[in-house]
């Protein structure tokens, strides 16, 4: 597990009761035209960070690095000092994202975590090869019930006599 010295000042003002970022809270969110954002997949989800990219590009936002980074069990949006009002606007669309100010980024970056957070509008879908077992649709495994059609098609036991 990786831990983020840049982001340290932040957490040490939740620690004291304060805002990570005091900034945060007066800052307008900018137009998503003027917001120029890196998508990061941190999930084993194929696609997933484009598909994002996708869908806030047809929200208006500038999208520059399309890619992959370490696991993250949250989705983040990171964001530079000064740039809160763009990473506002992320949040909008990105809805129960964490936003994280750290000198880590040079620009707002949003980072897709195993939570399942994703841009508003976002098509959720993932190759079957991908999903988790427990999203696989549940069969029962015997029923109570066997149908006439059941019973026709299913040859009598083996008999145990030869």
């Amino acid at each position: 597990m990786g831990v983020d010295t840049a982001a340290i000042p932040g957490f040490i003002n939740t620690l004291r009761g304060l805002p990570a970022d005091p900034s945060l809270a007066s800052a307008a969110a900018t137009a998503p035209a003027a917001v120029t954002a890196d998508v990061l997949n941190a999930t084993t989800i194929a696609g997933l960070a484009g598909r994002n990219a996708d869908a806030l590009r047809s929200a208006g936002f500038h999208v520059d690095t399309v890619d992959s980074t370490d696991p993250a069990a949250k989705t983040a949006i990171e964001y530079p000092t000064g740039m809160q009002g763009q990473a506002k606007a992320v949040a909008k669309v990105v809805p129960g994202a964490q936003l994280v100010m750290t000198s880590s980024v040079k620009k707002v970056t949003l980072v897709l975590g195993a939570d399942g957070l994703q841009v508003t509008g976002t098509s959720s879908s993932q190759s079957t090869a991908n999903a988790p077992a427990s999203i696989a649709p549940s069969t029962p495994a015997t029923s109570a019930k066997t149908s006439a059609a059941d019973k026709a098609a299913t040859p009598p036991p083996a008999s145990c006599i030869n």
